[in-house]
């Protein structure tokens, strides 16, 4: 349960965070909060008032704006924050208990029992989540079966079936380089994405990934390639091991973009390639 505490606190992390980094900007430059004066074309000293009004300011190179125009904005970084767990939950009452706690008012239920209470509906959500992603996996590998022709028959483009109803590659272009096999470490270019779209890292990455250090999924899917090879591997949730993750859908079939630039990049195999993105979870 503690982990899903921690999950719960994520969105408040994330405003603590962002307060935490402007007030050590601040520090740093020295600067104040107070409105400067402005002298108008009559002599007279005036405020700055289009910062009350909420209209950016251009104040030693930074914009300023009123307390109003920051609240409203910060009301948006904790719904961003909020918003990532998927979950139903009452904005309205969520404001109104910003508002009763800056009046002093009690809250309905204590700090303890409300963080328990999310995780539980954090929980129950990702578990919805991840029987419908399931299903939705399921159907899609179906669909891919119907298409799948063995290696030997296979032409550039056609889906060729390495485990059946789990794990399919698409070759663009076969390589004609050497082999990736047990105990390598390829060169890879490529990019990871959800049944659903959602990319591991935006844009395709180059590393250097040892198979060992790879889903399943996407170790099975290259064995046996050739340096060259362009494809796509599309693999059940079964093979990706990333498990239940407030990051990540749970139970969703991925779609591996690869193209693989050395069967075996021993050079870069100590340890150097940034393999985090694609490391499965034990």
């Amino acid at each position: 349960m503690a982990g899903f505490f921690k999950k719960a606190l994520i969105c408040l992390v994330g405003l603590c965070a962002a307060l935490s980094l402007s007030a050590d900007q601040e520090n740093r430059s020295g600067a104040t909060t107070q409105d400067k004066q402005v002298e108008g074309n009559g002599g007279e000293v005036q405020s700055s008032s289009s910062s009350a009004q909420g209209v950016g300011n251009k104040e030693e190179g930074r914009n300023t704006y009123s307390v109003g125009v920051i609240s409203e904005g910060l009301g948006h970084i904790v719904y961003g924050n909020l918003s990532r767990f998927s979950l139903d939950l009452d904005y309205q009452r969520l404001a109104k208990g910003v508002v009763e706690a800056s009046e002093g008012k009690p809250a309905p239920i204590s700090s303890a029992q409300c963080l328990e209470s999310f995780a539980f509906m954090q929980k129950a959500q990702a578990e919805k989540v991840a029987k419908e992603n399931l299903a939705k996996a399921n159907s899609y590998m179906a669909v891919l079966e119907e298409k799948a022709k063995p290696f030997q028959e296979a032409k550039a483009n056609d889906w060729i079936r390495v485990e059946p109803n789990k794990l399919y590659c698409q070759v663009q272009a076969f390589g004609d380089g050497p082999e990736v096999k047990e105990g390598d470490s390829p060169l890879l270019r490529y990019q990871g994405r959800t049944l659903g779209g959602q990319e591991l890292h935006q844009g395709m990455q180059e590393h250097v990934i040892p198979l060992e250090e790879m889903p399943p999924g996407l170790k099975r899917g290259l064995l046996g390639l050739k340096e060259g090879t362009k494809c796509a591997l599309s693999m059940h949730p079964e093979l990706v091991g990333y498990g239940l993750s407030v990051d990540f859908p749970p139970n969703s079939a991925m779609i591996f973009e690869v193209e693989i630039l050395k069967a075996n990049d021993v050079d870069q195999s100590d340890g150097q390639g940034d393999s985090a993105e694609v490391s499965s979870s034990k």
